[in-house]
């Protein structure tokens, strides 16, 4: 990549862009990096439930292929610089392979993948001038099988793909690239279902060896040390933040639906 090399990339002021910033894990990892005295800038289809100095916000929907530049392109004018990239923007739904129709299916991959990459591809430049990173939020369901997760699962493990290609691409220009996959969390969109399904809760919080959920801090905390230059030798990883799921015999993989009986051979 052609570029001037800030001096003293990674030290504050520093300037970030969170996508998905406007709320649960996305809106932690805002207040994370402000605590470090990093400006962010939040790019959300919704307006973060409230700012503070130091943070600048867009709305925009990250299916729009030009939302991504045009943020990036004001930021680095107003800023003049970009040291880290948050991609937490994401949508799920629960559907088998069987159930998913090609549109379901193509808004997830565009939403959870496809926007990540543009805002890579618009971001790098910047990234470039000041050694900086990209944090990429991805899921425990990327790494392992989960019922009626089809097309997020494919978004999320084509995410963690992606996310090695640009470590390995990008590494000699100085951009660390990484993941984090948490596991089941807390936020708002979960909560009433915690407060409202105990069987559910016994399913996803039951093989968790630390014996809850994460919370939305826990995921950010890991984010912020991604970011940080005490993570200055990380790249191309995948850190899973599931309370050490992903480390026990145990399975966290819940009742598993049988789909015999909704399957039908066309005659």
């Amino acid at each position: 990549m052609a570029y001037e090399r800030l001096e003293g990339g990674g030290a504050p002021p520093s300037a970030a862009l969170v996508t998905g910033g406007a709320s649960g894990i996305g809106a932690a990892t805002v207040a994370a990096l402000r605590a470090d005295g990093t400006r962010v800038a939040v790019l959300d289809r919704t307006q973060p439930s409230h700012e503070t100095d130091g943070v600048r916000s867009f709305i925009a929907d990250l299916a729009d292929p030009d939302a991504a530049r045009d943020v990036v392109d004001t930021i680095a004018a107003e800023w003049g610089r970009l040291d880290v990239l948050v991609n937490c923007a994401g949508i799920s739904g629960a559907m088998p392979v069987h159930e998913t129709t090609d549109d379901a299916w193509a808004r997830m991959i565009d939403v959870n993948l496809s926007a990540a990459f543009r805002t890579s591809r618009a971001a790098l430049p910047h990234l470039a001038r000041t050694r900086g990173c990209i944090i990429n939020v991805v899921s425990t369901i990327a790494l392992r099988g989960y019922p009626a997760q089809a097309a997020y699962a494919a978004s999320k493990a084509g995410l963690v793909g992606l996310t090695r290609q640009m470590a390995a691409d990008y590494g000699a220009d100085g951009v660390r690239v990484n993941a984090v996959a948490p596991g089941v969390t807390d936020t708002p969109l979960t909560s009433s279902r915690f407060l409202s399904d105990p069987e559910w809760v016994a399913d996803v919080v039951g093989p968790v060896p630390l014996q809850r959920a994460a919370r939305v801090e826990d995921i950010a905390g890991a984010i912020r040390f991604l970011a940080s230059s005490e993570a200055a030798y990380i790249t191309g990883q995948v850190l899973a933040v599931d309370g050490g799921v992903s480390t026990s015999s145990l399975s966290a993989v819940p009742r598993r639906p049988q789909f015999a009986s909704s399957l039908t051979v066309s005659p």
